[in-house]
């Protein structure tokens, strides 16, 4: 190219034209004639004759060689007569390109150039175009321009020129390719922003010149100065404005009860007033015009006002309140989609960032908001149809498939739905937003790089169209020729490669956009059994209605066959929107094809009807299951499998979001992980009743998150019995902190004297008995514990009673049983059981660490040494905790049983089973019955309390593990450790699974078909190489209890 081109230069006035014509089309020019006169004029100006071979073959390599060399000849004839020359600036190389690439690619960069004749000079003398400016450095330079304006014309004419400048070091920045894209929107901002707040500066001190400075009263009635604040909202808003985008703006003030101190009085006048509503307005008003108002020197950018709060018809500028009012009254969905961007770019920021954290929970729901879905694809699809008529023109990059406006919605959407959930991804930049879309896991690796690459691919093609006449427009040209110079313009050296990146990146952005706007319904569509949906029709005869569903497994057809009009038309006496009934009829299909698999499918059904009843004609929740076709499917194992999860779901349907996230959930969780959780939801409660609410919602969401595990297969017995003690623990140990404080305040702290006449602060400590103590706890289970402090003495308080330590302590214990227990809206955590402390209800709620210990040395029986085998430190403090339990294992295994002792333990024994199991040919009690839990845990008892004085190594609160720990010593034959063990596993496992299926703490089995086959389906997943029918359940059920009653009297009677 270079050689071809000082061929040219060199025999520009010697060569025959027609060689010099044919060489120039070889280079690439199309209007060689006029190229030839162009480079004739050139050649004639000082000091740019040693240039040609460098303008020819730079020209050659822009996207337009004949306009390259056009306007260079006008760009260098004008300053030659202006300002000065730019000459000796273009000798730099990377001058000259710039300079060659911004004349071949944009009339309206140089109209600047010719218009301002200074503007160049400045730019490529100063080295201009080599460094970027931000914000601040922008409105430094835009305060001096305009400091001696005397005039609102003069002001717009100086923000024009500071502008039309800026706008070519950065447009010239961008096509010669020294500015990134980021870079290149960013800078566009920030020029946009220092525009605004120069504006406002200087409109506001021009105003209160005439009217005086804005004041308000506040709700203590002071009188303070009023504030303004201008929200930047869309491009403007996220930081990524392109060259001739619109801003998008809203005017907010302090408030509407003020009125302006007052202008000068003029003679025989009061001084000028304006209420805060007309100040305000006609700051709006001028600050509008000085930006968006054309004039000789163009204007600076257009303002667009119509995403104020009732747009177009709403007030130019509102109050804070108002602005708040309407959004909690009258705020739309998309309006929720906008304010996702929406920043302060000028005036008061701390203003603005109050409005924002004021409309957070209206931006930001706090549960997952699946119908955003809805509402953004139906503003795509109208967004569709003004493209389809617009396509003849042109493919419309922004609005078409694949384009832009799908990555924003996309984004958008998910934010919408998770971010009041997470706001980890809360980002009005996109490309930012991407990155924390991909970390937080809501875009795979694959999705996110397609997204990126495509945005900024469309960015850059975006600028490179509207660069050129500076023009609002997103249509790619239809004439073949423009298509190949806006290839060059973004970088290629041909049409085709450039048509195939664009059709390769905008289908990967459909595809992904389409996976989230209507994957879900085909995933519906796709996967149910066009029979199925028959069950809903309304115009089959009842017969057969009634033998279908007998057919699809309902033992209650004539009763199923009502509940199945729920899913036709909703809950009687609701009235459901057009779009409820829509989203009704969509998920229905896929509802009743997974009742029919549920392992009861009458009870799944039953639930699901007062899910359907609770939830009301609300879009939220059936916007949620038609956009996530498996929470459906999760939905109903949930209600086909567990009466009391789906009891619990069906008091709180907002538990809906731990269902939407069970499969991405951690399964398991340690204590320490729950705990910072939990720490994380009370995070800046300070009401006590608040606290209540918030631990009882996040118990109830963890409970839901492992049953739903449990039911899936995913979570075995003993993890989940861990699981569920680990959230217990955390709940206690979170009640004991807050009754703590909230004492504090009324009590002070517990103090002691100790033998030297010191205070020292006294402790509590909470030990774990039972389920709570050996880890193998379920969903029904009360937390069996006692309170145990470490002295006495007396509280010290600055304020209020001073009561004695007990009392205190008696408070403390009161006041966590209250956090624990206690029924609100959203209903307890867990039951508190304190019958197993020293002499039961009979005795103080509290013990003292020596009353405790003298209590155990004379007065405890066998059955409570028994009850104290399980004993842990569970919350308060630990190192008391310590202390009490190396006193209750010095207790409990001082000595072995006596054969007194072994005969009454046998006797508590059979009392439970006459008294409480309450079997029957028909039913059995899986715990308290004949062979059942409690005789495994009474023969490992009997052997720990008889070996464990001795054998530290059998001293363990797990029944399983200390089975285990009893046959390393040999103290159990393996055939009996065989046989116990295999029982445990199978009882607990069945307890598990009908006390997660019932809504009670009940361990009762039935010798009813039904039933049983029903629990063999939900033990499913603990057989999955053969699993039971419901007879073999039983005989298994059988033949392990006759052997552990076999054991059970055989240990006993040694």
């Amino acid at each position: 190219m270079i050689a071809i081109a000082n061929y040219v230069a060199k025999n520009l006035h010697v060569a025959e034209e027609q060689n010099l014509l044919e060489t120039l089309a070889d280079l690439g020019f199309i209007e060689t004639k006029k190229t030839l006169q162009n480079l004739y004029s050139l050649d004639r100006t000082p000091g740019v004759k040693e240039l040609i071979p460098q303008l020819i073959a730079l020209a050659g390599l822009s996207p337009n060689p004949d306009l390259a060399l056009i306007h260079l000849e006008r760009v260098i004839s004008a300053y030659e007569t202006g300002d000065g020359s730019i000459i000796p600036a273009l000798r730099k190389e990377e001058n000259l390109r710039a300079l060659i690439i911004t004349c071949a690619t944009s009339p309206a960069l140089v109209n600047i150039m010719i218009r301002d004749t200074e503007a160049l000079v400045l730019l490529l003398q100063d080295e201009g175009l080599t460094g970027k400016k931000d914000e601040e450095e922008m409105t430094y330079g835009l305060r001096q321009q305009v400091r001696n304006a005397l005039k609102f014309t003069e002001l717009c004419s100086s923000l024009r020129r500071y502008r039309n400048r800026e706008i070519l070091r950065i447009g010239m920045r961008d096509l010669s390719g020294m500015a990134s894209l980021e870079d290149t929107m960013t800078e566009l901002s920030s020029l946009a922003s220092a525009c605004l707040q120069v504006a406002y500066e200087y409109i506001l001190a021009m105003l209160i010149e005439q009217y005086g400075s804005p004041r308000y009263t506040d709700i203590d009635g002071q009188e303070k100065e009023s504030q303004f604040v201008i929200l930047g909202l869309g491009k403007l808003g996220g930081r990524e404005l392109n060259f001739s985008s619109d801003i998008d703006l809203i005017y907010l003030y302090s408030s509407d009860k003020g009125e302006t101190s007052g202008g000068p009085a003029r003679a025989g006048q009061s001084p000028a007033r304006l209420s805060l509503p007309q100040f305000y307005t006609r700051l709006a008003e001028l600050i509008t015009r000085a930006i968006s108002e054309p004039m000789e020197e163009g204007l600076v950018f257009r303002v667009d006002l119509r995403l104020r709060p009732e747009g177009s018809k709403g007030n130019l500028s509102n109050s804070l309140r108002s602005a708040e009012i309407y959004y909690e009254s009258w705020g739309r969905p998309w309006e929720r989609a906008a304010l996702l961007k929406a920043r302060p770019v000028a005036g008061n920021k701390a203003l603005g960032e109050c409005f924002l954290e004021i409309v957070q929970p209206f931006i930001y729901r706090k549960y997952l908001d699946y119908t955003m879905i809805e509402e953004i694809r139906e503003m795509k699809e109208e967004i569709d149809r003004r493209a389809a008529r617009e396509e003849l023109r042109g493919k419309n990059i922004k609005l078409g498939a694949g384009g832009i406006r799908e990555i924003e919605f996309f984004i958008q959407a998910i934010q919408l739905i998770n971010s009041g959930k997470d706001p980890a991804i809360r980002e009005s930049n996109t490309l930012k937003a991407l990155v924390k879309l991909r970390d937080r896991k809501y875009l795979q690796n694959d999705e996110y790089h397609a997204l990126e690459q495509a945005y900024k691919f469309l960015r850059q093609v975006e600028h490179k169209i509207q660069i050129v006449y500076s023009r609002q427009t997103h249509l790619l040209p239809r004439n073949p020729h423009e298509i190949f110079r806006l290839a060059r313009r973004v970088g290629y050296k041909d049409s085709e490669s450039f048509l195939a990146d664009l059709e390769n990146h905008t289908q990967q952005v459909k595809d992904i956009y389409s996976r989230l706007f209507y994957g879900p319904t085909q995933e519906i569509e796709e996967g149910f059994k066009a029979d199925i949906s028959e069950l809903l029709r309304d115009d089959l005869p009842k017969e057969e209605i009634l033998a279908r569903l007998l057919d699809c497994g309902f033992k209650d057809p004539v009763g199923a066959q009502g509940r199945l009009r729920l899913l036709r038309e909703g809950p009687p006496f609701v009235h459901f929107s057009a779009r409820a009934n829509r989203l009704l009829r969509r998920v229905s299909p896929i509802i009743l094809q997974e009742l029919i698999g549920a392992p009861d499918p009458d009870a799944a059904l039953i639930n699901l009807e007062g899910f359907l009843s609770t939830i009301g004609a609300r879009t939220t929740f059936l916007s949620l299951l038609a956009e996530n076709p498996p929470v459906v499917k999760l939905l109903v194992r949930l209600f086909g499998g567990s009466d009391y999860l789906a009891r619990l779901f069906i008091h709180h349907p907002e538990l809906l979001d731990s269902l939407v996230r069970a499969d991405a959930a951690e399964i398991n969780k340690s204590r320490l992980t729950m705990a910072q959780e939990l720490e994380e939801a009370l995070q800046g409660l300070k009401n006590y009743e608040d606290k209540l609410d918030e631990l009882r919602r996040f118990k109830n969401g963890e409970t839901l998150r492992l049953g739903m595990a449990a039911l899936a297969g995913e979570l075995d017995r003993c993890e989940e019995s861990r699981q569920i003690t680990n959230l217990a623990e955390v709940c206690l140990q979170k009640a004991y902190d807050i009754s703590t404080q909230e004492l504090e305040k009324k009590y002070g702290y517990p103090f002691y004297k100790t033998a030297q006449d010191r205070t020292r602060p006294a402790q509590l400590t909470i030990i774990g008995l039972g389920r709570l103590g050996d880890r193998e706890m379920s969903y029904n289970s009360d937390l069996d514990i006692i309170f145990i402090y470490s002295h006495e003495g007396e509280a010290m308080s600055n304020q209020g009673p001073t009561i004695s330590n007990h009392e205190l302590f008696v408070k403390l214990a009161q006041k966590i049983i209250t956090t624990l227990s206690c029924l609100t809206k959203e209903g307890y955590v867990f039951k508190v059981d304190t019958r197993l402390r020293p002499s039961g209800n009979a005795g103080p709620l509290v013990s003292s660490l020596r009353a405790f210990q003298l209590y155990h040395e004379e007065r405890a029986q066998v059955w409570e040494r028994q009850v104290l085998l399980k004993s842990r430190w569970v919350a308060g403090d630990k190192k008391l905790g310590a202390r009490v339990l190396k006193l209750i294992h010095s207790s409990i295994y001082q000595r072995p049983l006596s054969i007194q002792e072994i005969q009454d333990v046998h006797r508590l024994r059979m009392r439970m089973e006459d008294e409480l199991a309450q079997e029957t040919d028909t039913k059995f009690n899986l715990k308290l019955g004949q062979g059942g839990i409690i005789d495994i845990q009474f023969i490992v008892q009997l052997l720990q309390l008889g070996y464990g004085y001795a054998n530290r190594q059998i001293r363990e609160r797990d029944t399983g593990r200390a089975l285990k720990k009893l046959y390393n010593r040999g103290m159990l034959p393996e055939k009996d450790y065989s046989a116990l063990v295999e029982a445990w596993e199978f009882l607990t496992e069945i307890e598990s699974k009908i006390r997660i299926a019932q809504d009670r703490s009940l361990d009762t089995l039935m010798d009813d078909e039904v039933q049983l086959e029903a629990l063999a389906k939900r033990l499913a997943y603990s057989y999955p190489g053969s699993p039971l029918s419901g007879q073999k359940l039983l005989e298994k059920y059988k033949h392990h209890t006759d052997q552990v009653r076999q054991l059970y009297l055989h240990y006993f009677s040694q």
